[in-house]
């Protein structure tokens, strides 16, 4: 139960990361935001 949730909280935490870093990345290289 305990490593379920690690992993639950490490999957919200990198949707999270990745969310904050795809404006950086879509300003950086135009090419991302075609896809």
């Amino acid at each position: 139960m305990l490593w379920s949730r690690h992993i639950l909280v490490s999957f919200v935490m990198a949707i999270v990361l990745v969310e904050c870093a795809l404006p950086e990345l879509s300003i950086k290289e135009p090419r991302y935001t075609k896809l």
